[in-house]
Parts: C-alpha cells; sequence; structure tokens
C-alpha cells in the first residue's frame, strides 16, 4: 500500500516521490540530513553501516537504483537530529492549529484541539 500511495503522490503532483518529500516536508521543517539518496547520505561523511555481533560488516540494502520503488514505505535515511525535529512539529501540529487556516504570529491565534 505504501508504494501505491507514494506512486499516488507523484502523479498527482508530477514529481518524484522522494522529490515531493524533500521540498515539501524536509525542507520545510529543516531537516538537512533527511534523504532518499544513498549516495547523498554517504557524501554527508555521518552514514554509518551496520555490523552483526561477530564483527561482520552488513551491507547497504537499499541501492539508488531502487529508491524511487522503495521510498514510500521504507526509504528515508535521517538523523536523531532530524527525527527528533520532526517529531516535535508533528507534535505541535496535532496539538495546536492555526484558525482560519493561517499561521499566527501571536500564540493567541493558536487554538488547542478537544
Amino acid at each position: 500500500m505504501y508504494i501505491v500511495g507514494s506512486y499516488v503522490v507523484s502523479a498527482l503532483s508530477g514529481m518524484r516521490f522522494a522529490d515531493f518529500v524533500s521540498n515539501r516536508v524536509f525542507k520545510s521543517l529543516s531537516m538537512n540530513s533527511s534523504t532518499y539518496s544513498i549516495d547523498a547520505a554517504v557524501n554527508t561523511g555521518r552514514f554509518t553501516s551496520t555490523w552483526t555481533s561477530f564483527g561482520r560488516l552488513i551491507p547497504h540494502w537499499l541501492q539508488d537504483e531502487f529508491a524511487d520503488l522503495m521510498a514510500g514505505p521504507a526509504g528515508v535515511i535521517s538523523s536523531v537530529e532530524d527525527l527528533v525535529r520532526h517529531l516535535f512539529w508533528s507534535t505541535w501540529y496535532l496539538t495546536y492549529r492555526p484558525r482560519a487556516g493561517t499561521m499566527g504570529q501571536n500564540i493567541s491565534e493558536w487554538r488547542c484541539r478537544p
């Protein structure tokens, strides 16, 4: 179902799902360490590998040529800082929402959902 969902977003937006999420979610929330590209993650110098308990390297399972296919269900590569930022803004939005669809600068314009 997630693959179908990512396809629907791609079809309706006219862009790749990874580009859509990057522009609409990652950039909006300043999630600068989040990507769908394994090459972009490796180039940051912050990408880590996975190791077994007896010291054997587990290869990366996501390859860039399959990123579009796997973007919906399991493609995000992120950092703890970015995930906390996403959690904060998601929690804020579920708790407070602006009146009449505007993001007021004044906290009195926010209302708590019942």
